[in-house]
Formats: structure tokens, C-alpha cells, sequence
């Protein structure tokens, strides 16, 4: 029978605040970004035995793993796993080393590997880059440059939500104006549509466009579009009703 070794058991301790933080929350806005988390979890646990690095552990040495050995690994699409390893090196979750391999920093943080590897680690970067007089402005530095950054994601954020309610309120006052002019409720599909027009012409294009097909006794969104698109050939006496 095998002997019980609990230096071969490792746990995963996720913090409840993970999900909070602003890399996270801002990544949550971004396309595949609730993929890209998973993917960044899972490659974690490609860390365990090797001091938080993300390698192929060749005798003594660890080499790089490619990208396809990666997505292999894991079972995720390639093209997801080089965005999320792009990515989370970006907003400095992941660090790509200088012989191509890729340090997860919260893999000591979040598994009970042992705390020596980040020692290791600390003193890799120093044999390899011995400290200077400069370092701690450095530091400061990066720190600064890493807060100006989310602070620029938290402002486009807080614009696209900003734009996202704008539009939101001119799609329920052109429902509202359309349902009055056509004499009934929208489908489904017209309500997409509406939607997409709402974000691609001026108001004033789309109310007169809406006009002239109730005038016309064309009481569909359809013909309303077909008259946006054409747009171009209006001219001024198609509106001397209005």
C-alpha cells in the first residue's frame, strides 16, 4: 500500500475578494473575458512542483511551454490561451521571464506550495538583474504606470456605460414613438433591429424615416430601414408632410 505524503497535496485557496479586484472586474467586461479567467486558474495549477513557473521541466532545467502545448494541456482553444496569456501579462498578473518562460505569482498565493519559491524567485531576479541605487524609483514607477492604467480602464468603462445608457434611453423613446406610429407592438426581431439603427443614425434621420413610413401607410420597421439606408437619394419635399 502507498504511504500518505501530504507534501504531495495541494489545495486551492481562491479568496473571496479575487472576483473584486479591478484587473478581474475589468476583464469580466471584455469578450471572453469570464474564459480567460477560468484559463488563468488553470494554468495555475500547470505551476504546481515548479515554484510558480509555467514550464516543461527538462532535467534540471525548465524550458518554455508554446502555446499549442498549452492549450493542449489544458484543453482550451489556442487562440484563448495566447489573448489570456497576453492579457494577464498586461495588467501584470503573469510574468514573462527572460528564457521565455511565464512566472504566476498568484500560484504561491493561492496553492500551499512551498513559501521557499518565492524566495527562489526574488533571487533569480536579483542574480539576474543585481539591484541598484535606482530600483526603488523603479518600483515606484511601475506602480504608478500600473494605477494610471486602471485608471484609464475604470474611465473608458465608466464611458461605455455612460454611451450604453444613452442609447438605452433612446431605444424605449423610439419603441414608444414607433408602437404609436405603426399602431402596435413591436416583434421581437423589430426590437433588434431598432436597436442597431438607434446606434447608427441621428435621431432626427430616424423619426422622419419612422414618419414617412406611417405616412405612406407602411406600418413595418423594414420599410422604415430601407428608407435609412437610402438615405442619401431623400430629398426635400419627401418630408413637406411632416
Amino acid at each position: 500500500m502507498a504511504k500518505y505524503n501530504k507534501t504531495q497535496l495541494y489545495f486551492f485557496k481562491l479568496p473571496a475578494s479575487f472576483f473584486e479586484r479591478d484587473e478581474v472586474e475589468w476583464l469580466k467586461t471584455q469578450y471572453d473575458g469570464h474564459k480567460k479567467i477560468i484559463v488563468y486558474l488553470e494554468l495555475i495549477f500547470k505551476t504546481i512542483n515548479k515554484n510558480g513557473v509555467l514550464g516543461r521541466v527538462i532535467g534540471d532545467k525548465i524550458m518554455p511551454y508554446s502555446t499549442s502545448d498549452l492549450a493542449r494541456l489544458i484543453n482550451e482553444d489556442e487562440e484563448l490561451v495566447e489573448e489570456t496569456l497576453n492579457d494577464f501579462v498586461d495588467i501584470g498578473f503573469i510574468t514573462k521571464r527572460e528564457d521565455g518562460t511565464y512566472f504566476l505569482e498568484d500560484a504561491l498565493d493561492l496553492t500551499n506550495q512551498s513559501v521557499s519559491a518565492r524566495k527562489k524567485e526574488i533571487q533569480r531576479r536579483e542574480n539576474y538583474c543585481p539591484p541598484d541605487i535606482d530600483k526603488e524609483k523603479d518600483e515606484e514607477k511601475e506602480i504608478d504606470n500600473r494605477n494610471n492604467i486602471l485608471d484609464t480602464i475604470s474611465r473608458q468603462r465608466q464611458l461605455e456605460v455612460d454611451l450604453e445608457s444613452e442609447e438605452s434611453k433612446l431605444y424605449c423613446a423610439f419603441l414608444d414613438y414607433c408602437e404609436r406610429k405603426f399602431l402596435r407592438k413591436l416583434s421581437i426581431s423589430e426590437q433588434e433591429d431598432l436597436k442597431e439603427i438607434v446606434k447608427i443614425y441621428e435621431q432626427k434621420e430616424i423619426k422622419l424615416a419612422i414618419d414617412q413610413a406611417s405616412y405612406n401607410d407602411k406600418l413595418f420597421l423594414g420599410y422604415a430601414i430601407g428608407i435609412l439606408q437610402n438615405r442619401n437619394e431623400w430629398g426635400k419635399e419627401d418630408y413637406d408632410y411632416v
